[in-house]
């Protein structure tokens, strides 16, 4: 499945960006405006049980992982 949105908050954190100055307001208004992830609550509905499963696991990962050593820092780099 592909829908077509666009990012509504900052790329790090959960703050807006708009004075950042690269976008307004108004643009993301009307993605708002078009977006099925905004409008559609019955393809939320059917989608959130797997989404918040993915969520739990991936968190799930993150926390069991060991940290990083000093020689893992450019591991996977391009």
């Amino acid at each position: 499945m592909e829908v077509k949105t666009c990012r509504y908050k900052e790329h790090v954190g959960p703050g807006e960006d708009f004075e950042a100055g690269y976008r307004e307001l108004s643009e993301v208004k009307a993605w708002k405006a078009k977006d099925p992830l905004e409008l559609d609550k019955e393809l939320i509905t059917n989608f959130a049980p797997a989404i918040y499963n993915e969520i739990d696991v991936a968190i799930e990962f993150a926390e069991s992982s060991h940290f990083p050593t000093i020689d893992d820092l450019l591991t996977n780099v391009f």
